[in-house]
């Protein structure tokens, strides 16, 4: 089962035995067992989805408490045995279990368990180093084999890790983990379908990252970008995304740390990562609607990012750095590499005439991404006799504004009035149906990055016509713009927009018609957003 449809609390995969002869008596260990099951039955709503009903936690917390001298005497009897710790792996697990369900529903509001929580934290602090010498002494053994007993173990020293009221207990347990590191990770592979197997580990690892010494955050922080630039990289940025069913609340409080590990990595590519890294995040300060979409959105394009990243360094070890300078693009995931790998290869040749799309820096409805089809068959069909150029500006005007790309333009491709004016500019920006005369391009929700058809009234903005071929090609995909935008960009250009009336989701199709040095480009739109449901899916 994928992690992301795994509805069991992360680290149980599988149900707990008892593996051989019980230690306790036949009334007690039934007893033990029972309670045991109670607690695994309660571990399902860790899953955000699901919430206990009073009359199930009620009951839930009287077999808790009526069962507390056989946990406290089972728990004895095992410390006691110890080395025989596949005998009673059941009593520290139920304990560890119930501390984290408890806690998962307190962060949602139920206080129901808050005496009890304080009761097993402090009971589960008394076996640290019961629990931790044997998962020290067996650590190799336990991981291999994935035993209960060892997966056990393991979430039973992340949960004092995590809810332990002393910080030198805490700390303690943080101690057995680390040390484990380098038995873990050799067990976190992908399958068959390239997808890793971490959810016994991920807890325990985010737990390192955050709180290791450098050496041990070093080796987690390695894996976990090698994790989610694999076919599992969206189950883990997902564990971050408040309606997953894998997320916990335990594993958000580490989202900073995970999201610092990213854009460290991608500061590697000596890259303004701050740009990609605000779009993520800016789902936080957002209604849950519009979040939902900014979730999903981060999900699938923090993986894509860094592997987009990966490729094109394999063949440029500036391709990164040079194509945000100097274009100012920072969504590298959203275009096609072999269309970059050529932009950043011919970004000096003023040869051949030229065309840009213009993308806006902020696309959680994935319109951009929609529209990178039809783009790369333009491509594909006159790659020969055209350029094209990609292009981001966080603002109207400033050092990194529109006006500012397009001066840049102007004199890289026709400096001293030799080379080629712009033939055509694709457009993609989000417009407001309340709003048609405004679209969004820019990094923030206000003036700043917004585009006005007052703003195309400005008798500054000749100086930008100029920068074209006569009657170039203009395509603006964007929400019944064309009555808007349309009649300015007809003024100032004598050619008709080619956009829609109607409410479209991305660019269909472009048909080049290239005679010599003279581009001419036909659009077609797809209609209406996508679903919800073909949204979500990518």
């Amino acid at each position: 089962m994928d992690q992301k449809d795994n509805p069991l609390p992360i680290g149980d995969t599988n149900p707990q035995t008892i593996e051989t002869t019980p230690v306790l008596p036949e009334d007690d260990y039934m007893t033990l067992l029972r309670l045991s099951s109670s607690i695994n039955l309660f571990a399902k709503y860790e899953a955000a989805s699901l919430t206990p009903s009073k009359d199930d936690a009620v009951q839930t917390l009287e077999q808790w408490n009526s069962a507390q001298p056989v946990l406290l005497q089972s728990l004895q009897t095992w410390k006691d045995g110890k080395q025989n710790f596949f005998r009673t792996n059941t009593p520290y697990f139920t304990l560890s279990s119930f501390l984290q369900t408890a806690s998962e529903l307190r962060s949602r509001g139920n206080t129901l368990f808050d005496s009890a929580i304080a009761d097993a934290s402090a009971l589960l602090e008394q076996h640290i180093d019961d629990i931790g010498a044997v998962f020290e002494e067996k650590t190799d053994s336990f991981l291999i084999q994935n035993s209960n007993a060892g997966v056990s173990a393991l979430q039973s020293l992340s949960a004092a890790a995590e809810y332990c009221s002393t910080p030198d207990a805490r700390k303690k347990a943080l101690g057995y983990i680390e040390r484990a590191v380098p038995s873990i990770i050799p067990q976190i592979r992908p399958n068959a379908e390239g997808r890793y197997q971490f959810a016994n580990f991920l807890h325990p690892l985010f737990q390192v990252l955050s709180h290791g010494s450098d050496p041990a955050k070093s080796q987690v922080k390695e894996l976990v970008l090698a994790m989610l630039q694999s076919d599992s990289g969206e189950d883990i940025v997902n564990t971050f995304t408040p309606t997953s069913e894998i997320s916990r609340s335990y594993l958000k409080s580490y989202e900073d740390d995970v999201f610092s590990a990213i854009q460290s990595h991608l500061n590697r590519y000596d890259i303004d990562s701050g740009s990609m890294m605000s779009q993520w995040r800016s789902s936080d300060k957002m209604a849950t609607d519009r979040a939902k979409q900014k979730w999903s959105f981060r999900a699938r394009t923090i993986p894509e990012a860094l592997k987009t990243l990966s490729a094109l360094e394999s063949h440029h070890p500036d391709v990164a750095k040079t194509l945000q300078e100097e274009f100012g693009l920072s969504n590298f995931f959203w275009y096609p590499s072999d269309m970059l790998i050529r932009q950043y290869e011919e970004r000096g040749n003023h040869d051949k005439p030229y065309g840009v799309v213009w993308a806006p820096k902020i696309d959680e409805q994935n319109w951009v991404s929609g529209s990178m089809p039809a783009i790369h068959d333009l491509y594909a069909n006159t790659n020969e006799d055209v350029s094209i150029r990609f292009m981001e500006a966080k603002r109207k005007d400033g050092p990194s504004g529109i006006g500012k790309r397009l001066d840049d333009f102007h004199e890289r491709y026709y400096a001293g009035g030799e080379g080629h004016k712009i033939s055509f500019m694709i457009m993609l920006g989000h417009s407001f149906l309340s709003a048609t005369d405004t679209i969004h391009f820019g990094d923030e929700w206000n003036e700043g990055g917004y585009l006005r058809t007052s703003d195309l009234r400005k008798p500054t903005v000749q100086k930008y016509v100029d920068y074209f071929t006569p009657n170039p090609s203009l395509i603006l995909a964007s929400c019944k713009v064309k009555d808007t935008f349309g009649v300015v960009i007809k003024d100032l250009f004598g050619v008709d927009l080619q956009a829609s009336e109607e409410l479209v989701n991305c660019i269909a199709s472009i048909t080049p018609n290239v005679e010599d040095e003279d581009v001419h480009l036909d659009a077609s739109f797809t209609q209406y957003y996508l679903s919800q449901e073909a949204f979500d899916q990518g």
